[in-house]
């Protein structure tokens, strides 16, 4: 029988709720924990990890979608609960094609080109097997000084 919270016609506070009360503390910590994962690093250094549930996320430098699909597979088969991984990393001006960062675009005065150019670093990113990044923020100046 499966689990309630692997059933998707099952509502998904009850989801929630069902695999939160499986968690133990360590995992519950584990996915709030980020590993920064670096280009040269190879998916042997994080399975044990991963296979144990402490680690929810990486913060990785464009390793691959490869490497992710490793890790990931590692995850939803080997671990206890079989929760999948999240990837992330700054896409701050692009992701592989460098755009300049977006103070600089609205300078343009033309707001598709800040879409467009944000378009391409999205589809660049999924493509390196990102699912989460971390884009440029609003600064707002309330304050001439």
């Amino acid at each position: 029988m499966t689990a309630p919270y692997r059933n998707a016609a099952v509502p998904l506070n009850q989801r929630v709720e069902d695999l939160l009360a499986r968690m133990t503390m360590q995992e519950k910590l584990g996915q709030l924990n980020q590993q920064l994962f670096q280009s040269h690093e190879t998916a042997e250094q994080w399975i044990d990890g991963v296979r144990a549930g402490t680690a929810g996320s990486f913060y990785t430098q464009h390793s691959g979608p490869t490497l992710h699909n490793q890790l990931q597979k590692v995850a939803i088969e080997e671990s206890r609960l079989g929760i999948p991984l999240s990837f992330g990393t700054d896409i701050i001006h692009g992701c592989r094609v460098i755009f300049p960062v977006s103070l600089g675009l609205s300078c343009a005065w033309e707001p598709g080109l800040l879409e467009r150019s944000q378009a391409v670093a999205a589809r660049e990113a999924r493509r390196c097997g990102i699912d989460w990044i971390f884009a440029p923020m609003c600064d707002l100046a309330r304050d001439a000084r």
